[in-house]
């Protein structure tokens, strides 16, 4: 079967960077500074802005990992076989040919 894209987890590679930000959705201002692993929030407008720090010490350097996704179950591809039969040409190309 030929791919056409490869599913990538981004979540993954994009957390050896990026620290979670526990509080965001209380947070009312929020600054993003040019080259700081930090940012300005503060909870309300007109509060004293602080510093969060949102990333890690380490360098990105590789690409994510690929995710394979798992194959259809026999149950799946029997009820896809079955749905088949009712689509119509030239959209019959959109159902996989392969179960």
């Amino acid at each position: 079967m030929e791919k056409n894209f490869e599913w990538q987890n981004w979540k993954k590679f994009i957390s050896k960077k990026f620290l979670p930000c526990p509080g965001i959705s209380s947070w009312h201002q929020l600054k993003i500074t040019q080259d700081s692993d930090f940012i300005l929030v503060a909870d309300h407008v007109g509060d004293a802005m602080r510093e969060v720090r949102i990333m890690n010490e380490s360098v990105l350097d590789d690409m994510p990992e690929i995710i394979i996704p798992e194959g259809l179950s026999h149950d799946c591809c029997k009820e896809l076989e079955f749905l088949k039969s009712f689509i119509k040409d030239p959209h019959v190309n959109f159902i996989a040919s392969n179960y």
